[in-house]
């Protein structure tokens, strides 16, 4: 089901764009465009207390994003009061092992049965 979600813009503006909630603080929504409407390629995780998106490499298919959600969502941090600029080094480090391991995760699945 989709349901509106507010996101921050490159600008810092919000814009509200329609996503999908997929753990209690986070949802998959479009990238945006520098204009801060929706592209037409791209998918992107958004932590909905915020509006900020999680930046990752490349270009994460739905099933991957939902992945890291629930990776993050797992993680012993208040999501729900959480913003990063009074984060603490540990827990920034905390979501930086997480991330990384997701992408680690997801590079390797892609090489599976790829020939060279």
């Amino acid at each position: 089901m989709r349901t509106p979600v507010q996101v921050h813009t490159r600008t810092h503006s919000m814009v509200s764009v329609l996503g999908q909630v997929v753990a209690e603080h986070f949802a998959i929504t479009p990238e945006l465009n520098a204009n801060g409407s929706p592209a037409v390629f791209g998918l992107t995780l958004v932590h909905r207390p915020t509006g900020h998106t999680i930046a990752v490499d490349g270009f994460p298919c739905h099933e991957e994003l939902q992945e890291l959600a629930a990776q993050l969502a797992a993680l012993p941090i208040d999501w729900a009061a959480a913003t990063t600029y009074s984060w603490p080094p540990a827990r920034r480090q905390l979501v930086h092992q997480a991330l990384t391991a997701w992408d680690r995760n997801r590079h390797s699945h892609a090489h599976v049965g790829s020939t060279k």
